[in-house]
């Protein structure tokens, strides 16, 4: 018998922040440019919206609406209670 895996996609909370710097990190590693890397804790929770715990609105993913000093929303992928990945997407469009 196979054993189905789930994935749980929720969005982002301050508490995530250290695993998602150490994401971008670890994939900076694997693309082999480490030192490109100048994100921190706070500009993380800053451009994220992650400084005080969002509110319902404001992590909802239809909400196009972003907080002060807030670029881009970010869910996070749990399997089996582990954090294995993350999604970083903003809000864009252009004709060009």
């Amino acid at each position: 018998m196979t054993k189905e895996t789930r994935v749980h996609v929720r969005p982002a909370r301050p508490e995530d922040v250290p695993t998602i710097h150490n994401f971008v990190t670890q994939l900076a590693i694997f693309e082999k440019c480490p030192e490109k890397v100048v994100a921190t804790h706070e500009s993380i929770a800053k451009t994220l919206g992650l400084e005080s715990e969002p509110s319902a609105e404001q992590v909802a993913i239809a909400s196009t609406r972003l907080g002060p000093g807030q670029f881009a929303k970010c869910v996070i992928a749990d399997v089996d209670g582990q954090k294995v990945g993350f999604i970083v997407f903003f809000y864009c469009y252009s004709t060009v």
